[in-house]
């Protein structure tokens, strides 16, 4: 139970609510450590039945693997790359080490994140929550923030 967070949660039910209607919602839960940023991430998960959930957390030590959180994060939805535009899958399967790497198109691989999400958020409403977002990694997070940025009507928080 999350006790003194009735304004947090309510933001959070709030988000879940605008993804299920059909819009788009982002929050960032910041703090010191300790606060419950991570409970109130689990609240989300909780919360977010009939959704899609796709979690990735940043680790300290993993912040140099190029695109791992990435990969750990969008890898429940990689059956849906096949609905994407060619030349973004395959930069995405390239970035993942999923199939030989050519040059790196950081472009492709974050408008790759925004279509593969939206690809998803086409059949059921998708909850993205990261954890630790302050060690992802710096391919992981531009591609996320790429996408983020430009999710507008789409079942997607």
């Amino acid at each position: 139970m999350l006790l003194g967070r009735a304004h947090e949660r309510g933001e959070i039910d709030q988000a879940l609510a605008r993804a299920r209607s059909g819009a788009s919602a982002v929050l960032a839960l910041a703090g010191e450590p300790g606060i419950g940023k991570t409970a109130l991430l689990g609240y989300a998960a909780e919360q977010a039945d009939g959704m899609r959930v796709l979690r990735a957390r940043g680790i300290e030590s993993e912040a140099h693997i190029p695109f791992g959180s990435l990969f750990e994060l969008v890898r429940p939805a990689l059956t849906l790359l096949d609905k994407i535009p060619a030349p973004q899958a395959a930069a995405l399967e390239a970035a993942l080490a999923l199939r030989p790497a050519v040059a790196q198109d950081r472009f492709a691989v974050g408008a790759a994140t925004l279509s593969l999400l939206s690809a998803c958020a086409e059949q059921v409403p998708v909850a993205v929550l990261v954890d630790d977002a302050q060690w992802l990694d710096g391919s992981s997070a531009a591609a996320l923030l790429f996408a983020f940025r430009r999710i507008d009507r789409k079942s997607v928080v």
